[in-house]
């Protein structure tokens, strides 16, 4: 692995891969192929989501507008990758292989408005 994708007088066989975001913001994948990006995107538009009674269950649920008009926060990459062309790759038999993983954390508001004191009954 490569870690400026300059291979300029250099015969090595060398990749260089980084993810690339949204923003142009380039990590670039260690020697041992790994590379980590952390981001915190905005919360859902308070208009998003709204408490729904259901009759049949006796219970109200959480439910989404599935109006076109809200828009919600998102993060897109991809990568870019070069390799040595000035190499003999011709006795590499190996490739590259990308894995994606994520996780989420969610981050909830510091706020005592949440669910917690919502009331219910009024809603009825």
């Amino acid at each position: 692995m490569d870690q400026n994708g300059s291979f300029e007088g250099e015969d090595d066989c060398a990749i260089y891969l980084a993810i690339v975001d949204d923003e142009n913001n380039e990590r670039v994948l260690s020697e041992d192929g790994e590379v980590s990006v952390e981001v915190e995107l905005s919360s859902a538009p308070s208009e998003a989501y709204t408490f729904r009674y259901d009759e049949s269950t006796d219970t109200y649920e959480y439910v989404s507008q599935n109006s076109e008009d809200i828009s919600f926060d998102s993060y897109s990459f991809g990568l870019r990758g070069e390799c040595n062309a000035n190499a003999d790759w011709s006795s590499i038999s190996a490739s590259p292989r990308v894995m994606v993983t994520w996780s989420v954390d969610p981050v909830y508001p510091d706020d005592e408005g949440g669910f917690k004191n919502y009331d219910l009954e009024e809603e009825r």
